[in-house]
């Protein structure tokens, strides 16, 4: 297609529910936007503020309770709604203006006009809004609980099905010719149904008895079931799932199977949508509900194809498979944080991406290499990091099976508290890890061996410090002859490693991994895993002084921090 349209580059919200001081969100220029993060954070309150301006109804009649300013406090700044767009047009009195921003705003303290939209130029100029500005970039929100049924209907004039039918007919009564032979169509139809004599009397009998009873009135009551109307030609027409050749009810599909066609259907609509002369932001909230793992993944692979020719699509998630690192430009990772819990959105551009890196010790990120070396060092473990409160990074499956086992005898639910231990796949990995969490808001606290087997001109280690901010010479001289653990600001080190550590901490500690051994066989992992769950049922409290520091320093770490700037 490749045509012009209207194009949404930014959202700016104010003041509205969860969301204080301002939160920006860039679209990117390729694929999907991804809005991610922890449950109850703001995700859905940054839709619903695109909503407000671009959705069914029409800005100036949407007017806040009280609940929908932040803290519940009316008397705060306005609550605010701006959009940068490009490629839309606005005519008015004063001529033909390009359009740079739409400017929706609440303040009911403004007696005269308390809501108000409003477009702005490049310049600043400042106009009221109207219909025909505003048509030129819809918005079409596809909502967690998916009402395919309410979607594929004409309930009312905004729902899909609706919408993508109306464009049709406009493009059908074009050509009158066409109309002509529709209609002796619909005859043709209508002579069919009269075929049938209880029809017939059926409608002859509504006319007369209309008549009778409404004969003082300016209509009458008569039967047409032609689905015959000039103005509404595309009510005629239903979608219907199938299956074997076979037409079947919405009730026959699984849940599952209504998500994807959903999704399938919601694409389809927005690219005949956004045919000739509008542009369409497609948003799906949640498209992994109610799909297994793998229908994520693969789903997640399609979507990221589903961009262009008039179509910018916005996903809100939970899931990691709609994640890509490879492209940061794309996500927005949004979180809590402040004294209020209010809405915090982290997005960086590859090149400020980099600039964090760097300032965390990797000299070598750049903005061309830092999307593709995590896109390919990235596995799911590491993405779900990201959803996190906070992250715990370890060396690999051992610490990362064993260490919540070890933490809960100390009274410490990662689970619980949202905090996630990510097994970072060897030493020299952790730093990377720490850096991209950190980069976007999200405290993490590094766990590792102080043996230096697998490390040995100690490179990796020195990577790992310079992200943690630890002076080396410090750090070796702490560990030196050190056996069992070390828990600093930010790190904790078993020394020399994790399962000669607990030995030397616990007396029996090797005959719990007996057992253990004779339980699930030589696994390694398994092993830890089994052993320290074991620890916490015979040793109860016994054990709990040995790691009440380390539970400590996690849970501080996993406080709120400042979040970096968008």
């Amino acid at each position: 297609m490749g045509c012009v349209v209207g194009r949404l580059i930014s959202l700016s919200v104010r003041n509205y529910r969860s969301i204080g001081d301002w939160v920006r969100i860039h679209m990117p220029e390729k694929g999907p936007l991804v809005i991610f993060g922890e449950n109850n954070a703001g995700k859905s309150n940054i839709i619903r503020a695109l909503d407000i301006v671009l959705g069914e109804t029409w800005p100036g009649s949407f007017h806040p309770e009280d609940h929908d300013f932040h803290l519940r406090d009316p008397q705060q700044t306005p609550i605010q709604v701006n959009l940068q767009v490009d490629d839309v047009m606005m005519s008015s009195r004063a001529g033909t203006m390009a359009v740079a921003e739409f400017l929706w705003a609440f303040d009911p303290e403004d007696g005269d006009r308390p809501c108000r939209f409003d477009v702005g130029d490049a310049q600043g100029a400042v106009l009221w809004g109207n219909s025909a500005c505003r048509e030129q970039l819809a918005c079409a929100i596809v909502g967690a609980d998916r009402r395919l049924h309410y979607q594929l209907s004409y309930t009312s004039k905004w729902t899909l099905l609706a919408r993508l039918m109306r464009k049709f007919h406009e493009r059908l009564v074009a050509d009158p010719d066409r109309v002509d032979r529709l209609q002796a169509s619909f005859d043709s139809v209508v002579a069919i149904f009269h075929e049938v004599e209880e029809f017939s009397r059926f409608g002859d009998e509504l006319r007369r008895m209309a008549g009778e009873f409404a004969s003082n009135l300016k209509y009458g009551l008569d039967l047409d079931f032609s689905a015959y109307d000039p103005s509404n030609y595309y009510r005629s027409l239903r979608v219907q799932p199938t299956s074997d050749g076979q037409v079947r009810s919405f009730d026959e599909l699984g849940t599952g199977q209504e998500q994807i066609l959903a999704v399938a259907f919601a694409y389809a609509f927005a690219r005949a949508y956004a045919v000739g002369d509008a542009g369409l932001v497609m948003v799906i909230e949640e498209p992994e509900a109610h799909l297994h793992p793998l229908a994520q993944e693969w789903l997640g692979r399609k979507i990221s194809e589903l961009h262009g020719d008039g179509v910018q699509m916005i996903v809100t998630t939970h899931s990691p498979a709609f994640v890509d690192l490879g492209n940061p430009g794309a996500l927005a990772c949004v979180r809590k944080g402040g004294i209020d819990g209010e809405t915090i959105v982290t997005q960086h551009s590859r090149r400020a991406l980099a600039e964090s890196l760097q300032q965390r010790g990797a000299s070598g990120a750049t903005g061309a290499n830092i999307g593709p070396f995590y896109a390919a060092s990235a596995t799911s473990e590491h993405v779900a990091g990201m959803f996190a409160r906070a992250c715990v990074v370890v060396e690999g499956p051992s610490e990362a099976l064993a260490l919540p086992q070890l933490l809960d005898t100390a009274g410490l639910d990662l689970l619980a508290l949202g905090i996630a231990v990510i097994p970072a796949g060897g030493v020299g990995a952790i730093a990377r890890w720490l850096r991209l969490y950190e980069a976007y808001g999200i405290p993490s606290f590094a766990v590792f061996d102080s043996d230096s087997r697998d490390d040995p001109d100690g490179l990796r280690r020195r990577d790992l410090l310079l992200a943690l901010g630890e002076d080396e010479t410090a750090y070796a001289e702490s560990v030196r002859n050190l056996e069992g653990l070390l828990v600093a600001d930010g790190y904790a080190v078993f020394c020399p490693d994790f399962e000669v550590a607990l030995r030397s901490m616990l007396p029996g500690y090797d005959h719990l991994e007996e057992a253990a051994r004779a339980e699930v066989g030589a696994t390694k992992p398994l092993v830890a895993r089994e052993a320290c769950r074991r620890l916490g049922i015979e040793r109860g409290d016994g054990v709990r002084q040995s790691f009440n520091e380390l539970a400590t320093a996690i849970l501080q770490r996993a406080e709120p921090a400042e979040c970096p700037e968008t």
